[in-house]
């Protein structure tokens, strides 16, 4: 926006690359487009305006809290409504019902109101399009739960340490008999994946899709040889299902046999986490080395 028309600007460099500006024309702003923009600029000052004297309103207010005013002066004298709810900190009240709030983003004041002191009025806070205060006017026990959902609660947590239990039994069981050479295809519980092919790095193989082990687990499998076994994993992607993960290496891949398209998808991830570094070392070094040199006529040839 410096440049004059028909002027061509220096060298330029970006993360697109190198370039060179002539400016072929310039549009002459017409009487419709300097009303339309004369708008816009008063309705953004207008706007500002209007923002500025909310925050020193705003600022005038929590300086009257500070002071000792009243959150229901503050409402009688600003004609502000106050708001009184019941809630826990996850926004149910006494009878385990959700708490109906109207105003946008409703955790930020139940999180604010669980941060304050009993029947301490909190400063004004921005939220989103509006701004709040809260008063917290008295804190009730926890709600005491029923022997019903006690009891639910108390089932659940002794099946799943049970199973948790069961399943690491199990698993080491499962190691045993694999080191013995022991037959596992029939046992309860149990599940076999055959030829599935594991990478060092996250492309999955076309032959292959939706390869998801925990890191540990395909780390170890890179540091076992031919025939070994790993040691046992949980289900980091599924640890609702309390599965275990076990790797047992039948062959190990040379780098011949690696399909092409899993080679290009390699080396295409090698190459954006590295190349991007060496082309602008180059990038570097070659600009301190040479000088460049615009082609004048060719760019005045441009219309």
């Amino acid at each position: 926006f410096s440049l004059k028309e028909g002027e061509i600007s220096p060298i330029l460099h970006s993360m697109f690359g190198w370039h060179i500006i002539k400016v072929t024309s310039v549009h002459k702003i017409s009487e419709h487009d300097l009303q339309e923009l004369n708008k816009k600029i008063s309705q953004s000052i207008k706007k500002k305006k209007a923002t500025d004297l909310l925050l020193a309103e705003i600022e005038i207010i929590n300086d009257k809290i500070n002071h000792g005013t009243s959150i229901k002066e503050i409402a009688e004298l600003y004609n502000l409504p106050i708001k009184t709810i019941t809630t826990d900190i996850s926004g149910y009240n006494l009878s385990g019902k959700k708490v109906s709030i109207s105003e946008a983003n409703p955790n930020s004041i139940i999180l604010t109101g669980f941060s304050s002191q009993l029947n301490q009025t909190s400063n004004f806070i921005d939220n989103e399009d509006y701004f709040f205060s809260v008063r917290v006017i008295k804190i009730d026990q926890a709600r005491e739960k029923t022997f019903d959902e006690s009891k639910q609660e108390l089932v659940d947590e002794w099946q799943n340490n049970f199973k948790s239990k069961k399943l690491s039994k199990l698993t080491q069981e499962i190691l045993i008999k694999l080191k013995s050479g022991i037959d596992i295809q029939n046992i309860d519980g149990v599940l076999l994946k055959p030829n599935q092919v594991v990478y060092r790095n996250s492309v999955a193989s076309i032959d292959n899709p939706g390869q998801n082990y925990p890191s540990n687990l395909v780390n170890e499998i890179f540091n076992l040889k031919k025939g070994e076994i790993s040691k046992n994993y949980y289900d980091e992607q599924n640890p609702s299902e309390q599965k275990m993960l076990i790797a047992v290496v039948k062959d190990i891949k040379n780098p011949e046999q690696v399909s092409t398209v899993d080679l290009k998808a390699t080396q295409e991830k090698l190459s954006n986490n590295n190349t991007e570094s060496l082309k602008n070392q180059l990038i570097t070094y070659l600009t301190n080395k040479y000088s460049v040199k615009i082609n004048r006529k060719l760019i005045e040839n441009i219309e």
